[in-house]
């Protein structure tokens, strides 16, 4: 949202090599009276003043360029007149941001024997004006969404290796030795008694099978029977096939 007010300069005759610049949405001049209400000693002047949109970003513009320039005091002083201090704000500003400026003291004394500069006079001595906030603030958005971008790609290019990993199949030769080694060294079966108590049972079915007098019991006991005797050939069929496979990891 668009806000409007003043980028100004106050100075103060106890220090008259300091200049301040601050930035207000309220009218300059009250901003200083409540200055001399609140401090006692020689009273703060207006220096210089003017409207701009986005008061606060090109105030703090202007306190950069002297920061770097290492004229940084304390807080929102810096060394440097009036006169420099405007010019720096006029600078970062540029000719087309400035809607209305007032040099109150400074073009009727000329402070420290410098005549203020006309408007034509700073164009041709000024670098490149900073750009406007829009623009600024655009280009912010662009570098965050550049840095967004180069951290998704980097997430998915370890998402990738990692899936690569998972995907790898080293281990699948040492399993297969691991399960011949444990085949192989799996203890010998001793006389299958098991299948001895089948086939008594199983021939126990067969008998009442043909002895008994009832349809149910006769029925019952042949299917018994078969079903026993099915299951006695299969467990024959697999001890022999068991045999067979130790006898040929034996050799």
């Amino acid at each position: 949202m668009k806000v409007q007010g003043w980028v100004f300069v106050v100075s103060n005759p106890s220090a008259p090599e300091l200049s301040r610049i601050s930035f207000s949405v309220k009218q300059p001049a009250t901003r200083v009276e409540e200055l001399n209400r609140t401090k006692e000693g020689l009273p703060f002047v207006l220096e210089y003043e003017v409207i701009v949109d986005h008061p606060q970003r090109y105030k703090e513009l202007a306190c950069r360029e002297l920061e770097a320039a290492g004229k940084h005091e304390w807080k929102e002083w810096f060394r440097c007149s009036p006169v420099e201090a405007a010019m720096v704000i006029r600078k970062v500003i540029g000719d087309r941001g400035i809607v209305a400026e007032s040099l109150k003291r400074l073009e009727k004394t000329g402070r420290d024997e410098v005549a203020f500069p006309d408007r034509k006079t700073m164009e041709s001595v000024r670098p490149e004006a900073a750009p406007p906030p829009e623009e600024a603030n655009r280009k912010d958005e662009d570098r965050a969404r550049s840095e967004r971008e180069k951290l998704h790609e980097e997430l998915e290019k370890a998402r990738q290796e990692l899936a690569a990993q998972e995907k790898r199949p080293d281990e699948g030769p040492a399993v297969k030795e691991l399960n011949i080694e444990v085949s192989s060294d799996l203890p010998e079966r001793g006389f299958p008694w098991d299948y001895v108590a089948l086939l008594v049972a199983d021939v126990g079915c067969i008998y009442i099978a043909f002895s008994a007098t009832g349809l149910f019991t006769t029925v019952l006991a042949a299917l018994l029977a078969i079903g026993l005797s099915a299951l006695l050939a299969y467990l024959i069929w697999s001890y022999h096939e068991e045999t067979k496979k130790r006898d040929t990891t034996k050799k």
